[in-house]
Parts: C-alpha cells; sequence; structure tokens
C-alpha cells in the first residue's frame, strides 16, 4: 500500500516529509502547484491537504475512480476524529503521533463510503452555490427547518459541527460521487 500526501503548500509538504521519515510506508509526497501525474490503486492511501476548494474537489473527483482510501486535512476543527467512514476528516492541527495513528487506523480498518440521497447532495450543492434557503425550500417544497436540519446533520456527520461554509464544501467535494 502507497501513501500520497497531497498538498498545494510547499511547507506544510516538507514538514509533513521530516515528520515522518521514521515511518516506514512507501510513501510519495505531491505538490498540486506542480504538475505530476500519480496513479494510486484501490489499496492506496490518499491524504489530501488541499485549501484550494476547487483543486480539492477536482482531486477528489478525480481519484474516485480509482477507489483509493482518502484522509482529508482540513484547516479548522474537526469534533469527533474517531469516524469510522471515508473519506476521513483530520484537522490541521493534528499531532504528529495522532496522525501517525490515525494512518495505521485507516490502513487497518475496511472502507465504508459516506452517503447521501441524490436530493441531499443536491440542496448541498445549491447552498454551496450561494442559494437562498427559501428559494432551495420553494424549489423542493420543503421547510426551512428542514433545510437548516439537513445542513446541521451533514456537518455533524463529517465531524465538522461548528464549521462555516468551508465544512460545507468540504462535505460537498466527499458527496459529489454520489
Amino acid at each position: 500500500m502507497k501513501t500520497y500526501f497531497i498538498s498545494d503548500d510547499s511547507y506544510f509538504l516538507i514538514g509533513l516529509e521530516t515528520s515522518l521519515c521514521g515511518l516506514h510506508c512507501d510513501k510519495a509526497f505531491i505538490n498540486t502547484n506542480r504538475f505530476t501525474t500519480f496513479h494510486p490503486d484501490k489499496n492506496d492511501l490518499l491524504i489530501v491537504s488541499i485549501q484550494d476548494h476547487i483543486k480539492r474537489r477536482n482531486y477528489l473527483s478525480n481519484q474516485k475512480a480509482h477507489g483509493p482510501r482518502v484522509i482529508i486535512i482540513a484547516d479548522f476543527l474537526v469534533c469527533h476524529d474517531t469516524q469510522e467512514k471515508h473519506p476521513r476528516i483530520v484537522s490541521k492541527k493534528i499531532t504528529k503521533e495522532d496522525l501517525i495513528e490515525v494512518l495505521q487506523n485507516v490502513k487497518e480498518s475496511d472502507v465504508i463510503k459516506r452517503y447521501a440521497s441524490k436530493i441531499e447532495y443536491q440542496i448541498i450543492y445549491m447552498i454551496c452555490k450561494g442559494k437562498g434557503m427559501r428559494e432551495i425550500a420553494m424549489k423542493y417544497n420543503l421547510s426551512l427547518k428542514y433545510l437548516y436540519g439537513l445542513k446541521r446533520k451533514i456537518l455533524k456527520e463529517h465531524g465538522l459541527d461548528n464549521c462555516n461554509v468551508n465544512g460545507l464544501l468540504i462535505c460537498r467535494d466527499i458527496l459529489s460521487g454520489h
């Protein structure tokens, strides 16, 4: 199993490479600002720390066909880091020891994909595009209470209880394959 560390932050990759030099696994560090092709297989592990939501979405959607295990490193607080579903989300403030533990757990665990219904994904997509809640409620004949509850439920399922729209963008990127 190969482990790919993918980021748009050169300093983050250098820090990871230095911190994880004692970790004995086949690993590659990929900077998205430099054109690099790579072809992970379904057993590989991708650790994605891309802050640009468009780049992150492209990388995640391109890798869904290969089916690798994915960990997303987000630049905000993740409430529960013992998630069993994939992709997993961890905070960028994670310690070296905790990151190594997460890597080991993901490598050993079965892949259980996250899922949302088509209508739920469409609603999340529209919220991320900037559509108003009232407009979405009228389009789907739903109550505002249901829409706000759905938004909260999706964030909570991903461990992003106290996040803003950036958390919702990550949820949209994860669910886009459904």
